[in-house]
Parts: structure tokens; sequence; C-alpha cells
């Protein structure tokens, strides 16, 4: 026969993820974001990073869940946004287990509407003033009016349904 010699070997195994995710939702309610999931199984699970993004890119750990360690049982989870993002965000939460090998879940967006009827932007203004809100989406639009600290009405006028909200001129208040 004929003799092989190998020098160098490269041998990848698949490995089996830490959990098996069978359900991950993210949703708003009134004043806070529920951030729910059920895992099937989990093999030396350490802890569960919930993380919340606004643009699907740059994360940011808001919170960490302990993990079951190794279950072959579902296990619920729950963790509360006590600080949600206005608008839309994205969730996910990212497993990790005792070796510090990671798995992702996949991303879910939640929309939430402020609780301000308007966001004014900038707050001390010498031209141009941008008002948005998203209360009136749909609606075809309403009206304002701007008044001075003594209540005397400076300026009013309309609006139409605009997600990105209207600019008003302030320049000869």
């Amino acid at each position: 026969g004929t003799n092989i010699r190998i020098d160098n070997a490269t041998l990848t195994a698949a490995l089996p993820m830490a959990i098996d995710l069978v359900h991950f939702n993210a949703f708003a309610t009134d004043k806070v974001v529920q951030v729910e999931w059920q895992t099937l199984t989990e093999r030396e699970n350490d802890y569960f990073l919930v993380e919340r993004a606004l643009d699907a890119k740059r994360w940011e750990t808001i919170g960490t869940i302990k993990g079951a360690g190794t279950s072959s049982i579902r296990r619920n989870y729950l963790f509360t946004d006590d600080t949600p993002l206005d608008g839309k965000s994205y969730y996910r939460i990212r497993a990790v287990d005792f070796s510090g090998i990671e798995t992702l879940s996949p991303i879910v967006p939640v929309n939430r509407k402020s609780e301000e009827l308007f966001t004014i932007h900038p707050t001390l203004a010498y031209d141009d003033i941008s008002i948005r809100s998203n209360q009136f989406s749909g609606e075809g639009g309403g009206s304002y009016e701007i008044f001075s600290l003594a209540g005397k009405k400076m300026i009013s006028g309309l609006f139409s349904d605009n997600a990105e909200g209207f600019r008003v001129n302030v320049s000869d208040l």
C-alpha cells in the first residue's frame, strides 16, 4: 500500500447550539416593551443578554437573564424594557453558554408611539422649528397654534399628515 503523510489538518465540526429557541417576541404595551421567549432545551446555557437597537445595527445590552444551565424542559422567559425607545426599534436575545459561545435570536421590530402629542426641535430657535407628531398618522393632519410665554397667540396654521413632520418659520417672533 501507499503511505500518506499529513502535516497539518483542520477539522471543522458543527457544535450544537446552546439553546433550542421555540418562540421569541417583543411587543409594546402602554409604557414598556415586553420581551418574551421560550426554549425547548438548553445546553450549558449561562445567561441571556437582551439587546435593543434603533437601527438593527448598533445593539445595546439592556438586560441580563440567568439561563437554566442544562435543561430538557420548556422554559419561559420574560424581560421588561422600562425605558423603551419611541418609534421603531429592534430587539433580540443573545444566549451565552458557559464556554462563551453565543447564539443569536431572530430580530423582532417593535413600533411604539410616543406619549407626547408633539415633539418640537430645537426648543430654542431663531429661524425654523420642526414639529412632529405620530398621533395623527392617517387622519389627514391638523392645526397648530404657538403662544408666547404671556399667553398671546403668535402663529397658527394647518399641517398635513406627514411622518416627517413640518417646519414653521419663527424668525419674526
